[in-house]
């Protein structure tokens, strides 16, 4: 695609263009796009004339960049501190996240019982039977010398029944076979009731919880630290692949995002992390049973327009894109492109 700007052949700006939708679409000789779009407001403004050199990978774009095949690169280009040490990046023009996309699972069984077999789960049981202990010492030590009474039976049988008092105070499943007999057993044990009215609501509406999380359908991959050991399709050269690598995850590399969606799509990798805007749209527009983009947000960055280093005309369009900002163009073209998936 040519753009006739009122200029000379020769005096033309080689753009280059890519990335991924909606940030650039390309279609034949066609070139479109949210970066596309704004970039058009930009040399609108300047009154230059550009041609579009439709490239197939950021990387290889940066790399025609480097060596002056390209003027300037256009596209979803994240601002990253090596980059920015090689090229002339304008401001901002889009704020993006990195995101993770997987699919709802249904839970197996041991997705069911692992619940109940966390730390968090031992501890609170733990804790549970050392307050029954307790209480239980605490009625043998005050009913211990009741005549014939079952706490005067020796240490050990008495300390038993003390505890399993406690228990079925708690439970509230007692027969009466058990009961205290003097007014500091029956203060220990009418205390003990209050708190146990207290904790058994507490444990109950606990296990409820936990069995209700059990039993309910979640994406696999619900933050960074469920990468860990699994296979993550990430794209060649993006953040993701430095991201992914710190969480653990098993990469696996692809060209593109649609390379990267069809893996999950055929279930060969647990999850794709990439920016979340991207895949927010192509799950939109393109939608996959099951698969979601997580809720957490990660490594915000922004996209901007690219010059080689040194070049100039970096701090001209930087102006102007700070003007088309005020104007609120900027906004008009999000909205747009992206008008349910906005960040």
């Amino acid at each position: 695609m040519i753009s006739t700007l009122a200029a000379q052949e020769n005096d033309k700006l080689k753009v280059g263009v890519s990335g991924s939708k909606p940030f650039v679409v390309q279609e034949g000789e066609s070139v479109s796009g949210l970066s596309v779009d704004i970039w058009e407001k930009m040399a609108l403004k300047t009154g230059e004339g550009f041609e579009y050199k439709q490239i197939s990978s950021v990387k290889d774009g940066l790399a025609q960049l480097a060596t002056g095949e390209v003027d300037v690169l256009v596209g979803p280009i994240s601002i990253t501190a090596d980059r920015q040490q090689k090229f002339e990046f304008t401001q901002p023009y889009f704020n993006s996240s990195l995101g993770i996309v997987s699919k709802d699972v249904g839970p197996t069984i041991w997705d069911r019982v692992k619940p109940f077999f966390s730390k968090t789960f031992f501890v609170a049981i733990g804790a549970f039977m050392i307050i029954l202990g307790i209480v239980g010492f605490l009625v043998w030590v005050v009913e211990r010398k009741t005549s014939d009474g079952p706490f005067s039976e020796g240490p050990v049988k008495g300390l038993g029944n003390g505890i399993w008092l406690a228990l079925v105070t708690m439970t509230t499943v007692g027969y009466g076979d058990l009961a205290p007999r003097t007014v500091m057993g029956r203060i220990v044990l009418g205390g003990w009731m209050v708190v146990a009215l207290v904790s058994a609501t507490s444990l109950l509406a606990g296990l409820a919880g936990t069995i209700a999380m059990s039993s309910g359908n979640g994406v696999k991959i619900e933050v960074a630290g469920d990468l860990d050991g699994e296979r993550v399709a990430v794209v060649r050269d993006s953040p993701s692949v430095e991201f992914v690598s710190r969480h653990e995850g098993q990469k696996v590399y692809t060209e593109s995002l649609d390379a990267s969606m069809n893996l999950l799509k055929n279930d060969e990798v647990s999850a794709v992390v990439f920016d979340r805007p991207q895949m927010r749209y192509y799950l939109e527009k393109n939608p996959i049973e099951g698969a979601n983009v997580s809720l957490k947000k990660y490594r915000p960055q922004g996209y901007g327009f690219v010059f080689k280093k040194g070049d100039s005309r970096a701090d001209k369009y930087n102006l102007i894109l700070l003007t088309l900002q005020e104007e609120g163009a900027l906004s008009e073209v999000e909205d747009d492109w992206l008008p349910k998936v906005t960040e």
